[in-house]
């Protein structure tokens, strides 16, 4: 690693020669702590785990370069969450401007076989935690949500809560935190996905969430622990379909439509909302069916 001629950051390990900018991570606990080297288009080229551990030389221009870039930003107000599956991509206003980022799972690398992968990327997921100070991780996706609170080290975690955002935002609902101000009136049916209600149990905060934004709530047959499952789980979402008379969702689909006056399936799940607004399309009941996300309703109400 050395300064170009332009005063260019250039990264000549391993045979790999490009421009990178340095990037702390979670710089206030440690300030000789892990610095990422990312490319311009946003790649990790390589991970510096100790500054101090780096020749004088390297170390006195690389933290040069940091105190010219390094910056915390705070997120004032998130503006938009991708309502599909992974990876989710969350539109955020912070002190520093507007910008976006990326969240991924590692519950469908374990589920496909890759537990090789897996573990590299629970010891990076881990590595990084261990240096954030946090009171509860909080996740959209029912599949992380599992893999976080059943599946990572305990030690990780240390008692601290993993919370669905159905959870978090029952929790505010109930504290008064959160209130609404739109009764929406729609007539609509739920359906609770596998890793929030078979697998840990989560039925009664979604639900009284949508009674709060003013729906009425129509159970479909199969509801609670007897709920459907989309046909995206255990990583089914990344692989192409088989032949098959009707897929898992369609069939969902099928279910909620025959349901007399309900107007939209409400999800609180990524892969769900990929899977049943594709099979509204395949069987033909766009137009009879909406499919909407908790969350958009919970905003419409606000």
């Amino acid at each position: 690693m050395h300064l170009d001629p332009n005063g260019r950051l250039i990264w000549d390990m391993g045979g790999a020669r490009e421009e990178v900018w340095p990037v702390r991570c979670f710089p206030l606990s440690d300030p000789f702590g892990p610095v990422s080297m990312c490319a311009l288009d946003g790649r990790e080229v390589a991970m510096i785990e100790r500054l101090d551990r780096l020749a004088p030389d390297v170390r006195v221009f690389l933290e040069q370069e940091l105190r010219r870039r390094e910056f915390v930003p705070v997120i004032a107000k998130v503006l938009s969450i991708s309502p599909a599956s992974e990876p989710n991509i969350w539109e955020v206003l912070t002190d520093r401007g507007r910008t976006s980022f990326e969240l991924q799972a590692d519950g469908d690398v374990r589920r496909v076989g890759e537990e090789g992968l897996y573990e590299m990327l629970v010891h990076r997921n881990t590595t990084v935690l261990s240096r954030c100070s946090f009171k509860a991780i909080v996740t959209t996706d029912p599949h992380s949500y599992n893999t976080l609170k059943n599946e990572y080290p305990p030690e990780v975690l240390n008692g601290r809560p993993v919370l669905h955002y159905t959870e978090l935002l029952d929790q505010m609902l109930l504290s008064g935190a959160l209130k609404f101000s739109h009764r929406l009136g729609y007539t609509v049916t739920y359906s609770d996905p596998c890793y929030l209600g078979r697998y840990n149990g989560v039925y009664d905060a979604p639900r009284r969430l949508i009674l709060a934004t003013g729906c009425q709530l129509v159970e479909m047959p199969r509801c609670g622990d007897r709920a459907a499952c989309c046909g995206a789980g255990g990583g089914r979402i990344w692989m192409e379909e088989q032949s098959v008379q009707e897929r898992p969702s369609e069939a969902r689909i099928r279910e909620a439509a025959a349901l007399e006056g309900v107007q939209a399936l409400v999800v609180t799940c990524p892969k769900d909302v990929t899977m049943y607004r594709d099979a509204v399309k395949t069987t033909g009941y766009e137009q009879r069916l909406a499919v909407k996300e908790l969350i958009e309703l919970v905003h419409a109400a606000l």
